[in-house]
């Protein structure tokens, strides 16, 4: 299982890296965080696109005729709207 991990390719260079002095070390941890960094934005833009070819083919979907989101129902507040505050502060004898 080990060998279908990629990371398993450069092993035995990490594993060097233990017995390397700062500046070395530096530069190879440098250069293993580059290649992951590279490894990422291949796979993030990957999912980038499968999302984007969905959401593009939800919209397309959603934008046929009789596929709408339906009925649009009215949204209760959990505080009354303005024309209902507007009352509330009337005099009684304005009603």
């Amino acid at each position: 299982m080990l060998n279908d991990f990629p990371i398993s390719a450069r092993l035995p260079a990490i594993l060097a890296t233990l017995e390397l002095e700062a500046r070395p070390l530096l530069a190879a941890s440098a250069d293993l965080s580059y290649w992951l960094a590279i490894k990422m934005s291949v796979v993030l833009l990957f999912l980038a696109a499968l999302d984007y070819g969905y959401q593009r083919w939800q919209h397309e979907r959603a934008s046929q005729p009789g596929r709408g989101p339906g009925p649009i129902t009215q949204l209760k507040l959990p505080f009354p709207g303005p024309q209902v505050q507007s009352r509330a502060h009337r005099h009684p004898t304005q009603a």
